[in-house]
């Protein structure tokens, strides 16, 4: 007989995937991508910059622009700790910026360090004032 404790869990569960909100990021991310890919059917962009802070969408979005040989460009804005994993790590080529513009410090050249290896050029703009 199954408990308490995991019968909730699982009416939880289905009742968080029955709802639209469980997958408002998914679908935000496929529309984006969707709409990306049309608008290149259109244009013939050299450049698509974005801001970088890690989301699905931006890497669908890198993803749909490298199959057209276009340069992406990520401007990293936002602060980065040890848990930005998800900016951080790299999922392929295909998926990651070709090159991230960032306003950060030496600090945040550590915590993007496994991204690096995928990513052609990494260029620090000194925009901000380290805190201490």
């Amino acid at each position: 007989k199954e408990s308490n404790r995991t019968t909730g869990f699982f009416k939880n569960g289905l009742r968080f995937f029955s709802s639209f909100n469980g997958f408002r990021g998914a679908l935000f991310g496929l529309r984006m991508d969707n709409y990306v890919r049309q608008v290149l059917s259109h244009f013939k962009p050299v450049v698509v910059i974005t801001i970088y802070e890690g989301h699905a969408w931006e890497r669908l979005v890198y993803n749909a622009v490298a199959q057209k040989n276009i340069l992406r460009i990520g401007y990293q804005h936002s602060i980065v700790t040890r848990y930005s994993h998800a900016m951080c790590r790299s999922l392929g080529r295909s998926y990651d910026p070709d090159i991230i513009y960032t306003s950060g410090t030496k600090l945040v050249w550590s915590y993007l360090r496994d991204l690096i290896m995928s990513v052609k050029y990494c260029l620090d703009l000194h925009c901000n004032v380290q805190v201490n």
